[in-house]
């Protein structure tokens, strides 16, 4: 992970928020709902929806609404790690905290394991490759 941090583009990998696929629909869905909430409320304005009904659909969207938006907030490191990369990285990774590294960890390492082969029943470190991102 040292050797990771100290180079160039490690610092530029840290700043990046992940967004995934699950995140830009989660966003698109939040938006939807948010123009459709919007559609309703001018729907009460001149009358053409009761404000019990308008009372009963906000209900049920709010609560969607924001459960859309939790889950369209991109995955990142938290701004306290994003200087732990460049040349002094070693000192900075040592003066982490546990949780601290493994949420380094998260963001910077994807593990891949590979098929141990039928029969087989004990653990072989080979065969799981980190892949950086």
């Amino acid at each position: 992970m040292v050797a990771r941090l100290s180079r160039p583009d490690a610092a530029e990998a840290l700043s990046r928020p992940e967004v995934d696929g699950a995140v830009a629909e989660a966003a698109e869905v939040a938006r939807t709902l948010r123009a459709r909430l919007a559609a309703l409320y001018d729907s009460a304005a001149d009358g053409s929806l009761s404000p019990a009904g308008l009372a009963r659909v906000e209900s049920r969207l709010l609560p969607q609404i924001a459960e859309a938006e939790r889950l369209s907030r991109p995955t990142g490191l938290p701004h306290s790690l994003r200087d732990v990369a460049g040349p002094d990285a070693q000192t900075r990774w040592y003066s982490l905290s546990m949780p601290q590294r493994r949420e380094l960890v998260r963001v910077l390492v994807v593990p891949v394991i590979h098929p141990a082969g039928k029969g087989s029943r004990t653990f072989d470190p080979e065969l799981i490759e980190l892949r950086w991102r």
